[in-house]
C-alpha cells in the first residue's frame, strides 16, 4: 500500500460513486508464502491507518479482513464469489492497476472472474491498451482515467527490505507519516 493507492481510492470515491468500496488485503496470495509478508494484522492495521482520513469523509468506504476468514488457498474468485452469495442485492465489481490487469489472464479462474465480475482497471501509465488476450476472451475492462502517479511498490518493498542505512529515507515520499511512524513502532523497517 502507497501514497498512489490513497489518491487513487479517493478518485474512485469521487468520480465512480458507489454503494460501498472495499479494500481487501490479500491474507496469503497463493503465489506467497507466509514467511515473506508482514503479518496479516499489521497489513490491516496500516490500511486502517492510511486510508482513515478518507474513511471519515466517505462512510462507504472499509477495510475487510474477510480473506483472512476464508479458507486457504484463496483465490480471487473464491473471494468475489463468496461475497456475491453473501450479499446478492450486490453488483461486484473487481478494481486493480493495470500491471495486475496484465497478469489476470494467468489468474486461477480467469475466465470466469471475467465473465461474472466488471473490471475496472486504474491506469499506470498513457496509453492503456487492451491486450489480445482479453479482447479474444470477449471480456473488456473498463479503463479509468485517473491521474498517473509515479510511485513503485516494488521500491517501496526495496526500500523496507534494505540494509543500507537510510534506505528507509524514501518513504516518505510513498508513504503516510502515520503509517512509517506504525511500522517503526512494530519494527517492521529492517535496521
Amino acid at each position: 500500500m502507497h501514497i498512489a493507492h490513497i489518491q487513487l481510492v479517493e478518485y474512485l470515491l469521487e468520480q465512480y460513486p458507489a454503494d460501498q468500496i472495499v479494500v481487501m488485503p490479500a491474507f496469503v496470495p497463493p503465489h506467497k508464502t507466509e514467511s515473506e509478508l508482514i503479518p496479516f494484522r499489521h497489513r490491516y492495521s496500516m490500511l486502517n491507518i492510511a486510508f482513515g482520513p478518507l474513511m471519515k469523509k466517505h462512510p462507504n468506504l472499509r477495510i475487510s479482513r474477510l480473506e483472512k476468514k476464508l479458507p486457504t488457498p484463496n483465490y480471487t474468485y473464491k473471494t468475489l464469489d463468496y461475497l456475491s452469495s453473501n450479499c446478492r442485492n450486490a453488483n461486484w465489481n473487481l478494481v486493480m492497476g493495470y500491471d495486475m490487469y496484465l497478469s489476470l489472464p494467468r489468474w486461477k479462474n480467469a475466465h470466469e472472474i471475467m465473465k461474472k465480475y466488471p473490471i475496472v482497471v486504474f491506469a499506470r501509465q498513457e496509453p492503456i491498451e487492451t491486450p489480445p488476450v482479453f479482447e479474444e476472451l470477449g471480456f473488456p475492462p473498463q479503463f479509468l482515467k485517473n491521474p498517473l502517479w509515479p510511485v513503485s511498490s516494488t521500491e517501496i518493498r526495496e526500500a523496507v527490505r534494505s540494509d543500507k542505512p537510510g534506505s528507509e529515507a524514501v518513504l516518505p515520499n510513498f508513504l503516510p507519516e502515520s503509517v512509517i511512524e506504525y511500522m517503526a513502532r512494530n519494527q517492521l523497517l529492517k535496521k
